[in-house]
Formats: C-alpha cells, structure tokens, sequence
C-alpha cells in the first residue's frame, strides 16, 4: 500500500492524484473567485481567495507518494 509523505525536496516527484485534483480545485476556484470579488470592488476578499489558490498549489507540490 502505498503511503504519502510530505517534504519540501518532493517538487519535482509526482504527486498523489488525489491531492492533485484537490490543489488544483482550490487554484482553479480560488483564481475565479479573485476575478468576481476585484469587480465587485472587495479587495480584501480578494486577497483571501488568492492566498487559498497558492495553498492549493503548495498542496499539489509539497506531497509525493512512496511505495
């Protein structure tokens, strides 16, 4: 059975498709989500949404799986 790890070193390992499918929603939504809030003039929401997206995205390259 295969386990997943986190480290810092793990960047350029392939990740986990399921974290890959969660960080990515999270980019995806998030950098959406920063479009509508800066029309709607609410930049600190924006702010918010960005930092979820570039959690997302640490997500997708932080965890790899090892066998």
């Amino acid at each position: 059975m295969s386990k997943l790890k986190l480290k810092t070193s793990y960047y350029t390992e392939p990740t986990a498709p399921i974290l890959r499918m969660v960080g990515d929603f999270l980019n995806y939504v998030s950098a959406s989500a920063a479009v509508f809030t800066v029309v709607a003039d609410d930049k600190w929401l924006a702010v918010a949404f960005i930092i979820v997206g570039a959690a997302g995205k640490a997500i997708t390259n932080a965890f790899t799986v090892s066998e």
